[in-house]
């Protein structure tokens, strides 16, 4: 085909004008944050001509290079601290790299999710005057390991503190449970911020010995509806 002579025209690069930008952030990032990877999200309005952000973000301010070159105005973030203050700012730059706008430094706190409830356990010992009461773990994705408070008693409205800020799953009850007798109670757990949940719970034991010749001791507890055995004997 021979040599070709190939003519491109480029802009004319002394008319071109930066655009004036100003960023904008909605309104609930303003208010604490699920941390739970949040999404940071920015507005610059219309622009006629392409426009590149670089995120800056962290827990020091000012915040440290997060992403650049984002093309889009909005990123979902890594998996954050719970109860925690974070410092983030957004630099917009054109397709020469000339920053158009650059947004002044934000606060962005983050929200605290309590632990899980957790759910009682079928005991294992028939020992009434040394009875175990145990439980599921709760989950805290946010701290790690919760800490427990344990209250029982025959009356809802009158019961009694057994364990108080215990990492444990299991504290003995320290007074003999009477057969054929309900009881009430209340598991909280809680995180060092002070969020908790409530689990409650009711349970009876029976002496089927007074009862029959069936001998061994029962126990149920609420939401199954049924009698739950921890000791068989015939």
């Amino acid at each position: 085909m021979g040599n070709q002579l190939v003519k491109y025209i480029l802009p004319d690069q002394s008319r071109y004008k930066a655009p004036e930008l100003e960023i904008t952030y909605p309104d609930e990032l303003s208010k604490p944050v699920n941390p739970v990877h949040p999404m940071l999200s920015w507005n610059v309005g219309e622009t006629s001509t392409p426009v590149v952000f670089d995120l800056y973000f962290g827990e020091e301010s000012p915040p440290r290079l997060y992403k650049k070159s984002l093309t889009i105005s909005e990123l979902k973030a890594e998996y954050l601290k719970s109860n925690t203050k974070y410092f983030w700012k957004v630099v917009a730059k054109d397709h020469r790299n000339q920053v158009l706008v650059e947004s002044s430094v934000n606060v962005l706190r983050t929200s605290n999710i309590a632990p899980s409830k957790t759910k009682l356990l079928a005991p294992k010992s028939t020992d009434l005057s040394a009875f175990i009461l145990s439980w599921q773990p709760s989950k805290d994705p946010m701290d790690g390991n919760p800490k427990y408070k344990v209250f029982l008693g025959k009356e809802i409205d009158a019961l009694e503190e057994i364990a108080s800020s215990t990492e444990q799953t299991q504290v003995q009850i320290p007074f003999k449970l009477d057969p054929s007798t309900g009881y009430s109670g209340r598991i909280v757990a809680f995180d060092k911020h002070g969020a908790s949940s409530t689990t409650n719970f009711s349970f009876s034991v029976a002496d089927f010995d007074k009862l029959s010749d069936m001998g061994g001791f029962y126990w149920n507890y609420e939401g199954t509806g049924q009698w739950k055995a921890f000791s068989w004997s015939w």
